[in-house]
């Protein structure tokens, strides 16, 4: 047999790859005698740290600790003076605006739901999470229990609202039940409709000084973004299904009854200021049409019914739909639900085995058969989007016919819409894996539609000014922009002499872009990446394309990516500097570079490293990080640094039991094709390997996965994979 060691010339390498998938040598014992082999009883050691969030002001930062199985904890980091305080078991989590306060939810105990789970609980009879509020200040932690819902307002505001799981009917009496008191017979029919609807009790809930106010079988809520305003639902106590509606001022603590009748309401919505509120209203919630959608303003006394099902205001044969969503558009100015064509009612009087049940199918259908079956019911409710025009009282639909998706410019209020149409390309969905959509401008006052672009696949973006639409042309590997005040279509990138799509697709398919970096200020530019650099392109094409990274990421191997840090912009302010991450090909290091696009350098790496860097949070008001820093040995655990990333603490340890176990080295290898072409793989060897003696080897063959060289993976089991780490810690050679 032939021996495996960490050093192979050309020849003798490919004679070794050539020989077979798994090569059979002698077995030798490891030495090492503070670690330990790892075995399948060790996967649920090893956790994962999930939603990494850093506050407004960057005092704060948060991040789950899980493992495969069980209960996790969410650990609470004071940058200031970097103590750490934990929650068990919290997940959900949210800061306040003035980052004072932490909300979130609390699981309960894993196996207190596995149990429920075996012995088929009722939900409501299962155990239930609970709320959490943590204060920074101070370090004190108040817990709500049977909570399934919170709500924080998004600016400057102390109100919380959280609303409780229900947790089923109060136990009465039968003999007391039986009595035909009519107060008992109403309770009876009360609880009836409880155990169906399911209301809860709602809370709002003064963060500052504690001060709540409750209201019982809540059944929808909704808060402003401001916090300014709450409305609810609420089920009256009677025989019949009765709801108000209620409006909640947290400023004076208000309360006023908005709308009040037989059945409920299947929606509430607020605009973001608390100016306006909608909700969407039936008699019967069982209806597919048949819905009232009504609206109300601060200073109005009562909702006002704004469209009927039965109105001239809708579409001839369309009806107001009671599943879609309802929201409105940042400015508040419109107002977005759905619309579903009617059905004609079925005939009752027949008993379901007199009625036909026919599948009809035929080889040119868009669809598949068992596609179409599946998605029966969802085809024949599906809701087309529309919106009403408050400054013009109109209402506008936008889809409607095959035009089944609309895209919308950044909170709905721009003027520039586009229309999607794909079932008559859905047999290329089975044929090529790929949906192709004819793009439609559509009239934002008229809901006229215009056909622009055909068959094109992949995401299309409108820029964040509405000036025009992004696309990338997969067949020829081009960007293009269409000019919405000219009406036509600008290769941007054909000039350039480079390619913008994956120069390394090894898949039997048309290769993808590199993606899109944003447009900056105005629509003025867009910012497109080649396989290493980074683009300024005018969709105009007066000014000639500009590489900002002046085309050292080619020159030296490196990937410049931006990196998004306030992710509520919408364009690219280059004004600024701009941080990239950077990533090169040769040695598979990574890291981060600052790019200062007025003085017009070059990239200036941060930081370089033989690790792997999976996510760069920033404050939105403060110069805070927070990152994850790992390589293939050490987990990827979180650190904080300065804006100048000099000094990183490291305030996170998720696996500290990793030092007990044996795990192993990686080495890039390079080797050349019998075509001639470089390739690289992993050469993973168990830690304190011995080069004179043999090991057993497994080469593992699926895509590229040089460039994983110094990222770390969990011991964990897998349908379709092994795991790296065990095979290595086990005495096993992997070469993949």
């Amino acid at each position: 047999m032939s021996s495996v060691s960490r050093k192979f010339n050309k020849n003798p390498f490919m004679r070794f790859l050539l020989s077979g998938f798994y090569l059979c040598v002698t077995i030798a014992s490891l030495t090492a005698q503070e670690k330990m082999p790892m075995d399948h009883s060790i996967y649920n050691d090893w956790k994962e740290i999930k939603n990494l969030k850093i506050s407004n002001d960057g005092s704060l930062i948060v991040y789950e600790i899980n493992p495969q199985k069980g209960d996790g904890i969410l650990c609470i980091t004071n940058t200031e003076n970097l103590k750490t305080d934990t929650v068990f078991r919290a997940y959900k989590v949210e800061f306040s605006p003035d980052s004072k306060y932490i909300v979130g939810l609390i699981k309960p105990y894993f196996e207190q739901t596995r149990q429920g789970r075996k012995e088929k609980l009722k939900p409501e009879k299962m155990p239930h999470d609970s709320l959490f509020i943590y204060e920074k200040s101070s370090g004190l932690l108040i817990k709500f229990p049977d909570v399934a819902s919170f709500s924080l307002p998004k600016k400057d505001n102390e109100w919380l609202v959280f609303q409780n799981s229900f947790l089923g009917n109060d136990e009465f009496d039968s003999d007391e039940m039986t009595n035909h008191n009519d107060n008992n017979l109403i309770t009876k029919k009360f609880n009836k409709l409880r155990a169906k609807l399911k209301p809860a009790d709602l809370t709002f809930y003064q963060l500052n000084n504690g001060q709540s106010f409750r209201f019982e079988n809540v059944l929808k809520y909704s808060l402003s973004e401001n916090g300014s305003l709450g409305i609810f639902s609420q089920l009256a106590m009677d025989s019949i299904q009765r709801s108000v509606v209620y409006s909640f001022y947290t400023s004076d603590q208000s309360l006023n009854i908005i709308f009040e009748c037989e059945g409920s309401p299947e929606k509430l919505a607020l605009d973001k200021n608390g100016k306006k509120a909608s909700f969407i209203y039936s008699k019967d919630s069982s209806l597919i049409t048949g819905y009232q959608l009504y609206t109300w303003s601060p200073g109005e006394s009562y909702s006002e019914l704004l469209i009927d099902s039965t109105d001239f205001i809708l579409p001839e044969n369309y009806g107001l739909s009671g599943y879609s969503d309802l929201h409105f558009s940042g400015s508040g100015e419109r107002l977005f639900f759905g619309i579903v064509t009617i059905q004609n009612e079925e005939d009752d009087s027949l008993l379901s085995e007199e009625k036909y049940s026919l599948d009809v199918w035929n080889w040119k259908d868009n669809f598949i058969q068992p596609q179409q079956k599946k998605e029966l019911k969802k085809n024949l409710n599906y809701s087309y989007k529309v919106f009403y025009d408050f400054n013009r009282k109109k209402l506008v639909q936008l889809e409607k016919g095959d035009i089944k998706k609309s895209v919308l410019m950044d909170k709905d209020d721009g003027n520039t819409i586009l229309g999607l149409s794909s079932d008559k390309y859905g047999k290329y969905l089975s044929w090529e894996g790929t949906l192709y959509s004819d793009i439609y401008l559509l009239d934002p006052f008229e809901g006229d539609s215009s056909l622009i672009l055909k068959k094109k696949s992949g995401k299309v973006g409108i820029s964040p000014f509405g000036k025009y639409i992004l696309y990338f042309e997969k067949e020829e590997g081009n960007w293009y922009a269409y000019d919405i005040e000219e009406r036509l279509s600008r290769n941007l990138t054909g000039q350039i002499g480079l390619s913008f799509a994956d120069e390394l697709n090894d898949k039997p398919q048309d290769p993808s872009s590199y993606g899109v970096g944003g447009f900056t200020e105005g629509d003025e530019a867009v910012l497109i990446y080649d396989r290493y650099d980074i683009w300024k392109i005018d969709p105009k094409m007066i000014k000639n394309p500009v590489c900002i990274t002046k085309g050292e990421g080619r020159k030296n191997n490196n990937v410049f990516r931006i990196v998004r840090l306030d992710k509520e912009e919408t364009y690219i302010d280059l004004s600024g500097p701009l941080i990239l991450s950077c990533f090169n090909e040769i040695n598979m290091q990574a890291g981060y570079a600052s790019l200062d696009c007025v003085a017009g350098k070059n990239p200036q790496i941060i930081m370089q490293t033989k690790n792997d860097y999976p996510i760069l949070l920033k404050a939105k008001n403060a110069e805070v990080y927070a990152f994850q820093k790992g390589d293939f040995r050490n987990y990827p655990d979180v650190y904080t640094c300065g804006p100048d990333f000099k000094v990183f603490t490291r305030i996170s340890d998720a696996n500290p039991q990793a030092g007990q176990y044996l795990w192993g080295d990686t080495e890039l290898i390079k080797w050349t094709s019998l075509s001639g072409e470089e390739l690289k793989g992993l050469f993973i060897t168990p830690e304190n390997m011995d080069p004179a003696k043999k090991y057993p080897v497994i080469i593992y063959f699926y895509e590229r996965s040089s460039d994983r060289l110094y990222k770390h993976r969990i011991p964990q089991p897998s349908a379709s994979i092994i795991s790296w780490p065990w095979c290595a810690s086990n005495g096993y050679i992997v070469f993949i």
